[in-house]
């Protein structure tokens, strides 16, 4: 288990802030309907949960994200928030790889490969 999976702090079923790290449950603290990809187009957009995580990530080491819970999640949603965070917001995938932790459920566990498919093939 790595230090920062240590230093979560749970407390009655909810994983709570610590300095280094934050948790972001894209059904509870964005959508249960994740929508399109732009926020001209839909509120729940992935353009829009992209300003989320880059939020966060300018305030902590690690952003975790929590995926279950969600209606689904369209592919151009997953390409405009996560390949945007490297094409738009200019990190390199493999500072992702090392501050972007995606959690899920088993029945959620398919959208993770195409999450890492999206930051590392983002053009």
């Amino acid at each position: 288990m790595n230090s920062f999976v240590k230093k979560l702090i749970v407390k009655k079923g909810y994983v709570q802030m610590s300095n280094d790290w934050c948790v972001i449950n894209v059904a509870k603290d964005f959508s249960k309907f994740p929508g399109g990809a732009l926020k001209s187009s839909c509120k729940n957009s992935g353009e829009r949960l992209r300003e989320i995580i880059v939020s966060k990530l300018s305030c902590y080491k690690i952003v975790e994200i929590n995926i279950s819970g969600v209606s689904g999640y369209r592919p151009s949603f997953l390409k405009e928030c996560f390949g945007g965070l490297v094409t738009k917001e200019n990190f390199s995938p493999a500072e992702l790889s090392n501050r972007l932790v995606i959690t899920s459920c088993s029945i959620y566990d398919g959208f993770a490969p195409n999450i890492k498919k999206c930051i590392w093939n983002a053009e």
